[in-house]
């Protein structure tokens, strides 16, 4: 009973293993700390408890249970849009709505950099580069506000399932462990916490299996972005009827901003990455054993893409962490789930519907 109730836990929050360009001739670096978990800097300590009066008492929890996580989040099971307003392609770098490509290098961040770019979009679609400039004079330039992933990364999270009276209670435990992440965790942490200017803490591509407090200056804790809330897309099997589940996927993109969303990799992903996505192919896996799990960013769409000459048909526009050296400048495209696909419950875990989506919200 006990094996039923955590798959089905771990099922519903979809924790997300980090897929990883690992580097194993680094030398590891190992930090010794109680049961694993990290201890809170003492620069964030001393601001901390010194503006308590000024932080919202739910900032307070070092620990957070999956039931006030799950109070922050808005579930869409419905267009936000009218359909007719829904166009058959959209490309948010058309728009100016997504930020660059970055690369998570060799350690398993993909989850951070998926969340991050994900608020980014969220500023640019929900705010706008005038509203971002207001409410954020310390962003140096609104058009492209660059936040830290490393911050993200650092504020992982250990969780455990305990038995309560009435009923089963999941919490988290924040770690600075290098071990995967998970999105329903992560978008809370941009509420509880907020994230500072990537200049202020810039991300470390060395892989040593912890992620580093790096701070640059003291003025990161002055320069935070902190949302209200996150809208979440439960995956397709949830849903009764097909093209209320894409357009509500295609609303939300273009109401709220890019997705936070998840896809198993296998081995042959990586050779698409490196040689296929930069023709404009669309990726099917078609060999190899599965490598890991892997969050990326769904930034668009395209009803009828004929790029490739093996396919035609609609693909979702999916944004990477891996650089742009390869796919297509750090992009790549991904089939959408089909209409039998759906109703015969048979989505593959390499497209972007067998999982939950997220993306932040502002008041």
């Amino acid at each position: 009973m006990m094996r039923k109730v955590i798959f089905l836990v771990m099922s519903i929050l979809l924790i997300i293993s980090a897929c990883t360009l690992k580097n194993f001739d680094v030398q590891e670096k190992q930090y010794t700390f109680a049961l694993g978990l990290r201890p809170l800097p003492k620069e964030f300590l001393d601001w901390w408890f010194e503006n308590l009066d000024e932080i919202k008492s739910e900032d307070r929890k070092l620990v957070a249970f999956g039931r006030d996580i799950a109070q922050t989040q808005t579930v869409k099971t419905s267009p936000v849009l009218d359909p007719s307003y829904i166009p058959y392609s959209y490309d948010m770098r058309e728009w100016g709505l997504v930020t660059p490509p970055k690369n998570q290098g060799s350690n398993g961040t993909c989850w951070a950099f998926a969340t991050v770019g994900s608020l980014e979009s969220a500023m640019l679609t929900q705010l706008g580069t005038y509203e971002i400039s207001q409410r954020f004079p310390f962003i140096p330039d609104p058009y492209n506000p660059d936040l830290s992933e490393q911050f993200v990364a650092y504020y992982n999270f250990d969780w455990k399932l305990s038995w309560k009276s009435d009923g089963w209670d999941l919490s988290y435990q924040e770690t600075n462990k290098d071990k995967g992440g998970n999105a329903f965790f992560s978008t809370y942490n941009l509420i509880r916490r907020g994230v500072p200017l990537e200049e202020d803490f810039p991300y470390i591509t060395d892989d040593y299996n912890w992620i580093a407090w790096n701070s640059t200056n003291n003025n990161w804790k002055y320069h935070l972005v902190r949302t209200d809330g996150t809208i979440v897309i439960p995956p397709y099997y949830l849903f009764t009827d097909y093209d209320t589940y894409i357009n509500t996927i295609k609303s939300v993109l273009m109401e709220y901003g890019a997705l936070c969303v998840s896809m198993m990799v296998y081995e042959d992903f990586s050779y698409y990455w490196w040689n296929e996505a930069k023709d404009g192919k669309v990726y099917f896996h078609t060999w190899g054993a599965t490598d890991t799990g892997h969050a990326i960013l769904l930034v668009g769409w395209d009803d009828y893409y004929d790029n490739d000459p093996s396919y035609y048909g609609p693909v979702w526009i999916l944004k990477n962490s891996w650089g742009t050296d390869g796919g297509d400048e750090g992009y790549f495209y991904l089939p959408m789930i089909t209409q039998d696909e759906f109703l015969n419950g048979q989505c593959p875990d390499w497209k972007i519907e067998y999982r939950y989506m997220y993306v932040p919200v502002f008041e």
